[in-house]
């Protein structure tokens, strides 16, 4: 299997700093909209004291968005 096929089955996953970049929100923003709106992509627990959002889901999510203007 290429490592192009693997990096393509593998989730990434971004931080709230990353999260707050590609969005152009805050971090406040964004805590407030995890909590009101449930289409929202989920935090994950990536190890003890870690969490990422999955990039893919971030991404629909703000073409979702986009669509909706």
């Amino acid at each position: 299997m290429s490592t192009e096929m693997k990096l393509k089955q593998q989730t990434i996953f971004i931080t709230l700093s990353q999260v707050v970049e590609l969005l152009t929100l805050s971090a406040s923003t964004i805590r407030r909209i995890e909590v009101r709106d449930k289409s929202f992509p989920r935090r994950r627990q990536i190890s003890m004291r870690r969490v990422g959002w999955p990039l893919d889901e971030i991404n629909e999510w703000a073409a979702m968005r986009q669509s909706a203007e």
